[in-house]
């Protein structure tokens, strides 16, 4: 089984080839990879970055669903990591 880290590696080539919808389909199976481990850091990246790259290419639904997910993630893991790279700006501030 790949690893969601790789995944995200290759989704970034792709994306940086203005390959978009492989590459979103590459998060897509990244995701699933991380659901299935409960890898909860690395679904978290993932749907950062499937975010990035839908809003890229104009996928207004999909980066909407991507955001959604990925603040949920945020606000169990907590406000902590707004800070971390593939956090910012989701959380609204006090």
């Amino acid at each position: 089984m790949a690893l969601p880290q790789l995944l995200r590696a290759g989704a970034t080539g792709l994306a940086r080839q203005h390959r978009f919808s492989e590459a979103i389909e590459i998060l897509q199976a990244g995701g699933a990879t991380a659901r299935s481990q409960h890898a909860v850091i690395d679904l978290a990246q993932t749907l950062a970055l499937m975010g990035s790259i839908a809003r890229q290419c104009g996928e207004d639904a999909l980066t909407v669903e991507a955001d959604a997910e990925l603040l949920e993630i945020i606000k169990r893991i907590g406000g902590e990591v707004s800070g971390l790279d593939w956090a910012p700006g989701l959380l609204p501030r006090p």
